[in-house]
């Protein structure tokens, strides 16, 4: 959050005679952290003003104990007339040296009264979304501002939500691309009569797992996926693979264990509930 302190200036116009009344001078800054009384309750947030009030007054040049003749606080979290009164009260109460007056309102509010006196609308896209709409005799309709827990559609939570779960159903429709090419010999026996395949997952993405599983797990069921899969974390490095391949590609007799080099972090089971974590791995074809 930020505090400022603002005076009236007088402020020549065209004419050298004349002064305007619009005249404002912002005269002292501060930042402090978060004033969401949801967060950090009505005693936090007076306590968080008072300090920026006080280093605002410092670079204003003005005693610490000076009340300001009116403090205006649009604040995040602040949209119910309760609890804005309530905020006015505790710092009458507790801090009676920051201003003689307040008005608390929504952070939308401040944003729409930095350019108009009339009112307008604001978007405001962050982490949520909230719109507002504000007309010239204070009447205020609103949409959204509820959180990600109801709706914030638009906001940076949405985007990252719907990013993942979209490339959560991309992955699994490359997986059903490939579905007819699989050979038998990958495919081991699955439950209830179905076969199983393991998928190797490799990248960072798929530190997101608990994000993308929704996506993943609808797309192969919209897409019918007719095997079992285990989806693989390697707990090896891809060298190791490597070596392997040059033995084969060789025929050099090089003794390995592939029950050491990935863990099992998902089981996707066809026409079951598909919400199983893996264990460590293991490999049916053993040692060789």
């Amino acid at each position: 959050m930020m505090v400022v302190v603002a005076k009236s200036v007088a402020r020549r116009g065209p004419c050298a005679k004349t002064l305007s009344p619009s005249g404002c001078a912002i005269v002292g800054r501060a930042k402090g952290p978060s004033t969401n009384h949801w967060a950090v309750g009505i005693p936090g947030v007076a306590e968080r003003i008072d300090a920026m009030a006080r280093a605002a007054k410092a670079e204003a040049n003005l005693p610490a104990d000076q009340q300001l003749t009116a403090v205006g606080l649009c604040l995040s979290g602040a949209e119910a007339e309760e609890t804005n009164r309530e905020l006015e009260a505790y710092l009458h109460t507790h801090y009676p040296t920051v201003a003689e007056r307040y008005v608390v309102a929504s952070d939308t509010v401040g944003s729409i009264q930095a350019v108009s006196r009339l009112g307008g609308m604001v978007i405001i896209a962050g982490t949520g979304s909230n719109t507002l709409l504000r007309n010239p005799d204070g009447s205020t309709h609103g949409c959204g501002g509820w959180g990600h827990m109801i709706g914030d559609e638009g906001g940076a939570w949405w985007i990252a939500r719907n990013a993942i779960k979209t490339a959560g159903q991309s992955l699994a429709r490359s997986v059903c691309a490939l579905r007819d090419k699989i050979a038998p010999d990958l495919l081991r026996p699955g439950t209830a009569g179905t076969s199983l395949l393991d998928i190797v997952c490799v990248g960072s993405v798929w530190l997101s797992w608990e994000l993308l599983r929704d996506g993943f797990v609808a797309e192969l069921d919209r897409q019918h996926f007719p095997h079992d899969l285990r989806l693989l974390r390697l707990t090896t490095t891809m060298a190791l693979g490597a070596a392997y391949l040059a033995a084969d590609t060789y025929k050099l007799a090089l003794p390995r264990d592939y029950t050491g080099n990935y863990d099992v972090f998902y089981t996707y089971r066809v026409g079951q509930a598909n919400g199983s974590n893996g264990t460590a791995g293991h490999d049916t074809n053993g040692r060789c």
